[in-house]
């Protein structure tokens, strides 16, 4: 997600953020209420292209190239494989592609590229935190009462960040991870866990038929999980050298500066699912 500075409380830039929030969470709305698991994976399959070609963006600004074609291939083939044969096509496809890019570098990288496990390294966790990870939103979607639990998981996300935001904005003081992201505090964060956990819980005991301490356990940990993917992306930003991931969203960077939170919280959501089913 990305940061606003705090001179800016109504600025042209916070304003625009709004706007374009407000239009990706009117899309994802209808999406899930309207849509099916094909239109949900061909949602998936276009944010996780964009998001790994901002990842490959990223690491270029330090010198680190990945294959674009063979990214891209990548892309393509962990998105749509949820659609083909659910988890076990995707971790299937995982396994493949991992071993591709594995027999690649052995095959055509330096030695000295090699040694510092620069471009593999970076690869592999690439592929697991945006190629595998994101797709869970089309298993999920494919499950029972599939586009509840996506709103669930939505709702929860959003919020956190929201009252996070504004929370830090009216009572932060202490940062919480300084070294990743000052303009982060712990008051913010605080303010966006309770209150997420507070709105999802209703809506999980409600529409879901949670107990009171199951769905209170659940929301805090997707909104924990999703301040942790937030300070990854956070922290890879700060390696790359670069502000925003990309300038695909209006006032948000890129796709991963906007959806950072999912990337965690997603494949333990869906997991969660399965095991209480």
């Amino acid at each position: 997600m990305s940061e606003v500075s705090p001179t800016t409380w109504w600025s042209s830039n916070l304003i625009q953020r709004l706007l374009s929030g407000v239009m990706m969470m009117l899309v994802a709305i209808l999406s899930l209420v309207y849509g099916t698991t094909q239109w949900v994976g061909l949602l998936v399959l276009v944010v996780v292209i964009l998001g790994m070609q901002e990842y490959r963006a990223m690491l270029s600004k330090q010198n680190v190239f990945l294959n674009q074609r063979g990214w891209l291939y990548s892309a393509f083939l962990l998105s749509i494989s949820p659609l083909l044969g659910g988890i076990g096509a995707l971790n299937a496809m995982l396994i493949l592609v991992v071993g591709g890019w594995i027999l690649n570098e052995m095959v055509f990288s330096s030695k000295q590229r090699l040694e510092e496990l620069h471009s593999l390294g970076w690869a592999l966790f690439g592929l697991f935190w945006v190629g595998w990870s994101f797709p869970h939103m089309t298993l999920i979607k494919d499950l029972p009462h599939g586009e509840l639990n996506l709103c669930l998981l939505l709702v929860v996300i959003v919020l956190t960040d929201s009252l996070a935001y504004f929370g830090g904005r009216r009572f932060g003081k202490t940062s919480l991870a300084p070294g990743i992201s000052p303009k982060k505090t712990r008051e913010g964060s605080f303010c966006g866990t309770v209150g997420s956990m507070l709105v999802g819980s209703v809506i999980a005991v409600n529409w879901l038929e949670f107990s009171w301490p199951m769905a209170l356990l659940l929301t805090f940990l997707i909104s924990v999980l999703g301040q942790v993917g937030d300070l990854v992306e956070s922290k890879m930003k700060r390696l790359c050298g670069v502000k925003d991931s990309g300038k695909v969203l209006p006032g948000h960077g890129g796709i991963l500066d906007r959806l950072d939170s999912f990337l965690l919280t997603t494949p333990f959501f869906y997991y969660w699912i399965l095991l209480l089913a």
